[in-house]
């Protein structure tokens, strides 16, 4: 499953033709202290998004209990240090040591200058197959200039049947798959940014899978936070594909990040594994037996496994043009967060946030990555 660290200095190469195989990605392990120290153990290991201002100062997210923390960047990009946690701005959690935090699943970051949004995944429990009411939340809270907390509670949205309509009156309908099990497809957030005042929430599930369709929602942020009755959400489709225009089967959004006025798009598989114990393998059949079709509604991994890959994405009229694919001693491991830290009009430097990497560190980075100039899309 492991393929050996390429050194260093081999640099990434991102020249490519339209023909050729996508560039391969060799992110840099970052090293640093344990994350979310005071947390539960795995917390730290668990690392699902990130965010980053002033070209140093980041956060990063964890899906157990209500994990945000501050990390320093060093100067030369090879290693961090941690700072605050959040969870006392959050009146839900006041000390995640005596337990009292819930579980919000946190998934991603997003930011608008120094205020900051974070979405829980809105997904079952994957192992227990089980209805988690707390998932359903997007929060929005301010720093301070240094990414320090602010004395301000944060603003909290953890209504779910508020937060669901987010997912109803679109074409293709993907409002029967609230509420679902993830493997048949039940909705599952795992990428946020905010662009031109609006909160786009990227989905691992429901996608097509078969004509390798990942689905985008976008919504005003401030209706979704203060519920006003003015929301409304518009549903964007992005056809992922190979060199050879076939379509890359299975694939779901993994996480977002706002470049300029484009999106960079992180994908991978769409599917989870089952339930271990028969009895949440049962409760699984029975919630996705409820969906019409049964079966194609699956949304177990896909063999091979997908690799993760990244694309520059702008709404309208152009389809994602491919960055390059993930590789190096991190090509089978599970990225899940993408942080844009410095950038130049050609290319940018990324922070990565990986979820329990098998005996490597959470936290990456991609130097100089080439992004290609924007391009009308030629159906």
């Amino acid at each position: 499953m492991r393929i050996a660290v390429l050194p260093l200095f081999f640099f990434l190469c991102l020249g490519f033709s339209s023909i050729s195989k996508s560039a391969e990605l060799i992110p840099q392990q970052l090293n640093g202290p344990e994350l979310f120290e005071n947390y539960s153990n795995d917390t730290g290991h668990n690392i699902s998004g990130a965010i980053c201002l002033n070209g140093k100062d980041c956060l990063v997210v964890a899906d157990e209990l209500i994990a945000v923390q501050r990390i320093q960047l060093n100067k030369d990009l090879t290693s961090y240090t941690v700072g605050e946690t959040f969870e006392r701005i959050f009146s839900t959690c006041i000390d995640p040591e005596q337990g009292n935090c819930p579980e919000w699943d946190l998934e991603a970051l997003a930011r608008d200058g120094q205020r900051i949004f974070v979405t829980g995944s809105m997904g079952f429990k994957r192992k227990k197959i089980k209805f988690d009411d707390d998932r359903w939340v997007v929060a929005g809270f301010d720093v301070g200039p240094d990414v320090t907390p602010s004395t301000r509670e944060a603003q909290i949205q953890n209504s779910h049947r508020w937060l669901a309509e987010l997912f109803t009156g679109h074409r293709p309908d993907i409002s029967k798959y609230i509420d679902k099990p993830l493997q048949c497809s039940g909705i599952n957030i795992e990428g946020l940014a905010h662009l031109n005042g609006n909160l786009i929430f990227g989905l691992r599930s429901p996608s097509d899978r078969t004509n390798g369709i990942g689905y985008l929602v976008e919504a005003p942020a401030k209706p979704i936070l203060n519920g006003d009755v003015t929301f409304e959400a518009k549903l964007h489709e992005v056809a992922f594909k190979n060199a050879d225009g076939s379509a890359i089967a299975n694939v779901g959004i993994r996480a977002l990040e706002r470049i300029g006025k484009r999106l960079i798009i992180l994908t991978g598989e769409s599917g989870v594994a089952d339930a271990e114990e028969q009895k949440y393998q049962d409760r699984r059949a029975d919630g996705c037996n409820n969906l019409p079709g049964q079966g194609i509604h699956t949304n177990i991994p896909s063999e091979p496994r997908l690799h993760s890959r990244l694309w520059i994405w702008t709404a309208k009229n152009q389809a994602p043009q491919e960055i390059g694919i993930i590789g190096g001693a991190f090509k089978r491991q599970t990225l899940e967060g993408i942080a844009v830290i410095a950038q130049t009009p050609t290319t940018a430097d990324l922070l990565l946030t990986f979820d329990d990497p098998d005996g490597i560190g959470a936290l990456a980075l991609l130097k100089k990555v080439k992004i290609p100039k924007s391009r009308l899309y030629v159906q």
